[in-house]
């Protein structure tokens, strides 16, 4: 089973994009307090990607600060950096999001279908 849970809160508000394609999708960066990061903060950016409805969805339930879970599927990619090297990377696809804490409190969870 490919599944990766994530919780943290938005980094920024999500902005709902179209791809070429004419596909809908939103890139939320969820910010994650790690105490075993590397970082100084400890803290590490995640880039989820959610497409069609869950885009539409994310765009208008989320806002930056909000705390959320997300579940993911993750794929591994291939990149090419700027200095034409490739590179390793990984890409998280949103299969699901909920909304932990938001001014006044409320729960929401939206999940597949």
């Amino acid at each position: 089973m490919n599944r990766f849970d994530l919780i943290g809160n938005l980094a920024k508000d999500p902005k709902l994009e179209t791809s070429q394609a004419g596909v809908p999708y939103c890139n939320v960066r969820i910010a994650v307090y790690d105490e075993t990061s590397a970082k100084d903060d400890g803290v590490d950016y995640f880039t989820v990607t959610f497409y069609r409805k869950k885009a539409e969805d994310c765009a208008k339930c989320l806002k930056q600060g909000y705390k959320v879970r997300a579940t993911c599927k993750v794929k591994p990619t291939v990149y090419t950096d700027k200095n034409g090297q490739k590179k390793d990377g990984t890409d998280y696809i949103g299969k699901e999001f909920e909304l932990l804490s938001k001014k006044g409190g409320d729960t929401q969870h939206v999940g597949d279908g």
